[in-house]
């Protein structure tokens, strides 16, 4: 008999034994027999309604075979055969089509660099009208996740193929470089990835690669702890990787040149009138950072702030003597820099809106504004004199977007960045004084991981010494994200 059959007749008994012991007449001994009877059966009942809730539970669990890849614990991840790991791979590919309307700007955007028209009468310096398509934005990550009695171990391996190198006449072979590769065990995080400096949740969804002016774009290696501090805030603090940044000049030639850390005390490399190229500089102390971050369902806000450390070897020989003649003291000089960065985004009431803002400001902050000063000017006292003197060059940048989704898989991104340049007294010598950027878009998301767009982008850029340069492109871009 099967257990709902059983049951059945179960339920029956009893009914037929309850309506008995109402419509009968018996001693008060046959009731008690009567009821010990019913309480008997319905125990029975409660016994075969458990063993049936334990088959279908048994049913609907099957144990994975011991060679079985199965579901891990982060959404699209797997677990490995006989691990308690979760891994995930992803990316994506993706095809640019790039028309430089004026001024020829490469694979992205290039703010920092677009050319300068010319005095009048001089050749210009513009390239007009240049066609370009290119897949090296193209990404592969793996992340991979571990409990532990430490808390969570968690690893991230990330590049693309914005490397160098490159055949355009044959292969279109792209340099495969590293973007992210670091470990983090409960708060703690060492390995290379975003500066703890930066806000990655602020950047604007822009078609071009580089985005817009205003903003921090520097991965490097680091050493960072982030302490939660409740109700989605936290703060996380780092020392990481330091790179000298600073221009070399001479006072008594005008001219300068890239830091350079060649050679060693007592040699020269050959002095140009261009600057002192065998000059060196040297990364004494690592970079600090801090950053204050608090997210709710409004959005997210973030503070941060550098400090960095820079030391300049006195300089070599100038082009009017000779390297070998020059005897070195050992003289040098120290300055420290710093930055602040201010972010937010705000998600707007309607829709799927959001509006983001981010301000810059620092002395010496160099490399970690994208729009590419200086961080700072060493100069010798005199042509002959090789003691440096480092003055920080004081820079500020801003930038501000809005998303706006027309349908929920159309919508547009508008972005717009502002930087400036404050260069020391007596060292403009025609630097970048004040960048422009502007960025509008149309992008559609046919399925979840396709994002297909056309984007506008404009710069303009401007020199101390009153020379001007403005580049326009258009840009469409196909990505097709993948992801376990």
């Amino acid at each position: 008999m099967s257990n709902a059959r059983f049951r059945t007749a179960l339920l029956g008994s009893g009914a037929a034994v309850a309506l008995m012991a109402a419509s009968v007449p018996a001693s008060a001994d046959e009731i008690d027999e009567l009821r010990g009877q019913i309480e008997a059966m319905q125990s029975k009942l409660v016994t075969l309604e458990e063993s049936q809730e334990a088959a279908k539970q048994e049913q609907q669990y099957v144990a994975a075979p011991a060679n079985a890849v199965v579901g891990g614990d982060k959404p699209g991840s797997f677990r490995l055969p006989g691990s308690n790991t979760s891994v995930a791979i992803g990316g994506y590919a993706k095809l640019d089509l790039i028309y430089d309307i004026n001024n020829y700007q490469g694979n992205s955007f290039s703010f920092g660099g677009i050319p300068l028209n010319a005095p009048p009468n001089s050749a210009r310096t513009e390239a007009d009208g240049n066609f370009r398509l290119h897949a090296r934005q193209s990404r592969l990550w793996v992340k991979t996740w571990t409990p532990t009695d430490w808390g969570e171990f968690a690893t991230h391996i990330e590049g693309d193929f914005e490397g160098a190198g490159g055949n355009e006449v044959f292969s279109n072979s792209s340099s495969f470089r590293l973007r992210h590769a670091y470990g983090q065990l409960g708060n703690v995080l060492a390995g290379q990835t975003w500066t703890n400096f930066s806000t990655p949740f602020e950047w604007p969804g822009t078609i071009d690669f580089f985005g817009t002016i205003g903003t921090s774009f520097v991965r490097q290696a680091q050493l960072r702890y982030t302490a939660p501090l409740g109700n989605g805030m936290s703060l996380a603090v780092a020392i990481e990787n330091p790179e000298n940044d600073g221009l070399l000049c001479n006072a008594g030639l005008g001219g300068c040149t890239a830091a350079v850390r060649t050679g060693t005390a007592g040699t020269n490399a050959t002095a140009t009138a261009a600057g002192v190229s065998g000059s060196r500089s040297t990364d004494a102390a690592p970079d600090l950072t801090a950053r204050f971050q608090w997210g709710a369902n409004w959005g997210t806000v973030a503070v941060a702030a550098v400090g960095r450390y820079f030391r300049v070897l006195e300089g070599s020989a100038i082009a009017a003597m000779t390297p070998t003649s020059t005897s070195y003291s050992g003289a040098d000089d120290t300055a420290f820099g710093w930055g602040a960065n201010v972010a937010a985004v705000f998600n707007l009431p309607w829709g799927n809106d959001s509006v983001g803002v981010q301000g810059i400001y620092g002395d010496g902050l160099g490399r970690y504004g994208i729009w590419g000063g200086p961080a700072y000017i060493a100069s010798n006292a005199g042509p002959n004199a090789a003691a440096p003197n480092i003055q920080t060059v004081e820079t500020w940048g801003a930038n501000a977007w809005i998303e706006h989704w027309w349908t929920s898989s159309l919508f547009s991104v508008l972005a717009g960045g502002y930087a400036s340049f404050n260069y020391p007294t007596g060292f403009a010598q025609g630097f970048t004084d004040h960048i422009v950027s502007g960025h509008v878009n149309l992008q559609w998301k046919p399925v979840s991981r396709a994002t297909i767009g056309i984007e506008g982008s404009y710069g303009h850029r401007e020199t101390t010494a009153g020379l001007q340069g403005d580049a326009t492109r258009v840009q469409v871009g196909f990505q097709w994200g993948f992801s376990t």
